[in-house]
């Protein structure tokens, strides 16, 4: 259960970063474009932190088992 849910944070991560790639590409972009490309960035990195806290989650629970 624990990997799926982490396939699913890590294909979350890599759908929001090509969106916000692409609105990053866009010529002429809107100021609501540019401030959805900042929410997705924001998301992307988010989910950085949460993937690294939890490997080190489990680093700790099997170091003390």
């Amino acid at each position: 259960m624990k990997t799926q849910a982490l396939f699913l944070i890590i294909a979350l991560i890599l759908t929001f970063t090509v969106f916000a790639f692409i609105l990053a590409k866009t010529e002429n972009a809107t100021s609501y474009q540019v401030e959805l490309m900042d929410n997705l960035m924001s998301l992307v990195q988010t989910g950085f932190g949460a993937i690294i806290g939890w490997f080190l989650h489990e680093i700790k629970t099997k170091k003390s088992n």
